[in-house]
């Protein structure tokens, strides 16, 4: 190992004992996580990303907690949600870098966070009622439907040989989209179903 490399290895051994520290400082259990161990989280699924650029300590918190880590980008009154990023002075030591965290940081991170995990709660029950009506309907068509493969299917085509075929889509408010292909006769009997299943409603009204 060379003198470069040596510096290098120093640094980041600095810098993960200062990550420590910080964590043990925080006034809730935080947890030191990474692969370069220099990320802490909480139980709550918080974390904040903690780096060293010359004398300055740099703190912002994450919301890589998409599909494949992907960032949940959170919108309040048309503007963009803006995570808290501070940096604070390397000098002034573990103790006030961890109160800074606990002044400047935290409050409004955990609030965007908060935010953010219930906008993808939302989207995760939407999903799955999408794809209850989906199995629902593919069941009457006789058709199989892998949403491991396809998590994020909406839709599904049917086809039945000398008879109709289509495609079906389910929309986040439990409407569906019909788009048929048939004879005139299968077209004309499922319209008079509809209008007179439409008609019975209105006149129980």
């Amino acid at each position: 190992m060379n003198d470069w490399q040596k510096e290098r290895e120093e640094k980041a051994r600095h810098l993960r004992d200062f990550v420590q520290q910080i964590a043990n400082r925080l006034r809730e259990p935080w947890q030191v996580s990474g692969e370069d161990k220099t990320d802490i989280v909480n139980g709550a699924g918080a974390k904040l990303h903690i780096s060293i650029d010359r004398d300055r300590v740099s703190i912002f918190g994450g919301l890589h907690i998409g599909k494949n880590g992907s960032y949940e980008t959170v919108w309040e009154n048309g503007r963009r949600a803006e995570v808290p990023h501070i940096t604070v002075a390397l000098t002034r030591g573990v103790d006030t870098v961890a109160k800074e965290i606990q002044r400047r940081v935290l409050p409004e991170y955990l609030r965007i966070l908060a935010l953010a995990q219930a906008q993808i709660e939302r989207s995760n029950q939407r999903r799955a009622n999408i794809q209850a009506h989906l199995t629902k309907l593919a069941a009457i068509t006789h058709d199989f439907l892998n949403f491991r493969e396809e998590p994020e299917r909406e839709s599904y085509s049917f086809y039945e040989t000398n008879g109709p075929h289509g495609d079906v889509q389910v929309h986040g408010d439990g409407e569906v989209s019909l788009k048929f292909t048939c004879s005139m006769e299968e077209g004309e009997t499922l319209l008079r179903y509809l209008y007179r299943e439409q008609s019975k409603e209105g006149g129980a009204q």
